[in-house]
C-alpha cells in the first residue's frame, strides 16, 4: 500500500531465524521485547516459530492431541537481551502508527513496555492472545483486553486461532475442540484520537488503516471530524464500492460453499 515509504521495526530474538526481506524500509532488532530492559531466558522450541520467553505448560498441553504439544517442547534455552518497545521507538525516533505482536504468550508484558507508545501515538494494534494457559505464568486474553481498554482502544474485530482437541476422543474434524488463541484488532477510540493535535499525515494514515481493515465507516468518521478531506472520502468510498462489486459474485459462491459445509458446533454460538 505504501511501498518504499513504509517503515517497519522488526524484532527477532532467535538468531537462528531468518528475517524475511522487504521492499519497505526495515530496521531489524535482534532482541526480545519485554516489560523492561533486562536479560531473560528464551525457550527455543522444536518448531522454532513456537519459541517463547515463557516455557510451555507441557503438563497441560499433553492433554491435547500430539500435534499441539510436541512441536512446543523446548529444545534448548538461551539467555538474550530484552528491550522495551518504548525505548526502541525513542532510540530510532520512530513514529509508530500500528503494532503487531505475536510472541507466543508474552504479548501482555510487551504492552507493559509500550505504555508510552500506546498512551499516545499508536493508532492500531493486532495482538495474538491466549484464552488458555499453554505457557507457564503467561497472561491471558482478558488481561490484554483490559490493558487496551484502559488505554483508550476499542475492539474492532477478532479472529479465532487454533483449536485444541483433547486426547479423550479421536483426532477427527467431528470434534472441534476448544479455542486456544484469539487475534484481536484494536483502534484508538474516536475520543482519544481526536483529543490531541494531529498532523494531516497522522489523520490520513489512521483513516487508511481503518479502511484497510474494513472499517470504512470509522475512516470516514475521522476524516469528517477534521474537514478538508472531502476528496479523500470520495476516493475511499469509490474504491470500496468497486471492491464490493468485484467480490460480490465470489462472495455468493463462498456463501453457498459454507452452507454445504458440515458445522461441528451445535448449537451455534450466535
Amino acid at each position: 500500500m505504501w511501498g518504499e515509504d513504509l517503515r517497519i521495526l522488526c524484532f527477532e530474538p532467535n538468531s537462528e531465524t531468518d528475517i524475511v526481506s522487504s521492499k519497505s524500509t526495515r530496521i531489524n532488532i535482534n532482541s526480545a521485547l519485554w516489560s523492561e530492559k533486562q536479560k531473560i531466558i528464551f525457550h527455543i522450541a522444536k518448531e522454532k516459530s513456537k519459541s517463547s520467553v515463557h516455557p510451555p505448560n507441557i503438563e497441560l498441553i499433553k492433554k491435547f492431541s500430539d500435534e499441539n504439544w510436541i512441536e512446543r517442547q523446548t529444545e534448548k534455552t538461551v539467555e538474550i537481551d530484552a528491550v522495551t518497545l518504548d525505548s526502541v521507538i525513542d532510540q530510532h525516533q520512530f513514529d509508530a502508527d500500528f503494532v503487531k505482536i505475536d510472541t507466543q504468550g508474552s504479548e501482555y508484558e510487551i504492552l507493559q513496555g509500550a505504555r508510552k507508545s500506546i498512551s499516545k501515538g499508536i493508532f492500531g494494534a493486532l495482538l495474538e492472545t491466549w484464552s488458555y494457559p499453554f505457557h507457564v505464568d503467561q497472561k491471558l486474553t482478558y488481561d490484554v483486553m483490559k490493558t487496551m481498554d484502559d488505554n483508550g482502544y476499542f475492539l474492532v474485530d477478532l479472529n479465532k486461532g487454533g483449536y485444541y482437541r483433547r486426547k479423550t476422543v479421536s483426532n477427527s474434524i467431528l470434534y472441534l475442540g476448544q479455542i486456544g488463541q484469539l487475534d484481536l484488532l484494536y483502534f484508538e477510540t474516536f475520543e482519544k484520537f481526536t483529543s490531541s493535535d494531529k498532523s494531516n499525515e497522522q489523520i490520513i494514515k489512521a483513516a487508511c488503516l481503518a479502511d484497510l481493515y474494513g472499517m470504512t465507516d470509522y475512516s470516514v468518521e475521522l476524516l469528517n471530524h477534521y474537514g478538508n478531506f472531502t476528496e479523500l472520502i470520495e476516493q475511499i468510498l469509490k474504491k470500496r464500492k468497486t471492491l464490493i462489486k468485484n467480490v460480490e459474485n465470489q462472495w455468493r459462491v463462498e456463501k453457498i460453499k459454507n452452507l454445504l459445509k458440515f458445522q461441528p458446533r451445535t448449537p451455534p454460538l450466535h
